[in-house]
């Protein structure tokens, strides 16, 4: 298999990079199960000490994944959103830069050119299990089910809706089951 951070194409059957021990089979894993994430975000198997996609150390105590998730329309891939159980949690949405690195980065999405960086801001009450989308003033602008949004004002956000980060990239607010 390729190993996903530096290249080598390693020899057949090798759990971990011969060249910089990245592990191989994080993709077999099934990322509904308990999990580490490093400081990018990525999702590690319990007991990884550096990411296997970025290779940046990562925490080395397990935590489940937040039941709060984004799902992009086009390709399916799920975006989980960070979470802190005890108190209104506000996560900023956006794509990364040398400057700035947002809380859910969407900078990997195919269609992220036209996300601001500091695009939008999620407010997560886990207590109440409500989530509210503000716009942060972003260039092209932040829409909820087809509705563009006005900057700095608050909205609701329901499961099923899809909030759009300019016209172009659709994710599907989701709160999964635990």
């Amino acid at each position: 298999m390729k190993c996903p951070i530096c290249g080598l194409q390693n020899a057949e059957g090798v759990k971990f990079c011969e060249r910089c021990l990245s592990a191989l089979d994080i993709f077999m894993v099934n990322p509904e199960e308990e999990g580490i994430y490093c400081n990018q975000g990525h999702w590690n198997p319990i007991g990884a000490k550096f990411c296997s996609i970025c290779g940046e150390p990562i925490k080395i105590e397990p935590i489940l994944l937040s039941p709060y998730v984004l799902v992009e329309k086009d390709s399916g891939k799920i975006i989980s959103l960070p979470l802190n159980e005890e108190e209104i949690t506000k996560v900023i949405v956006g794509r990364k830069s040398t400057e700035f690195k947002p809380d859910v980065d969407l900078s990997e999405l195919t269609l992220s050119a036209t996300v601001s960086r500091r695009h939008a801001m999620l407010i997560i009450d886990p207590e109440s299990k409500s989530i509210s989308i503000q716009d942060l003033g972003s260039t092209n602008g932040t829409y909820l089910n087809g509705e563009r949004l006005e900057p700095n004002k608050i909205y609701k956000v329901n499961p099923g809706d899809v909030i759009s980060f300019s016209k172009k990239l659709h994710l599907t607010f989701e709160v999964k089951k635990q």
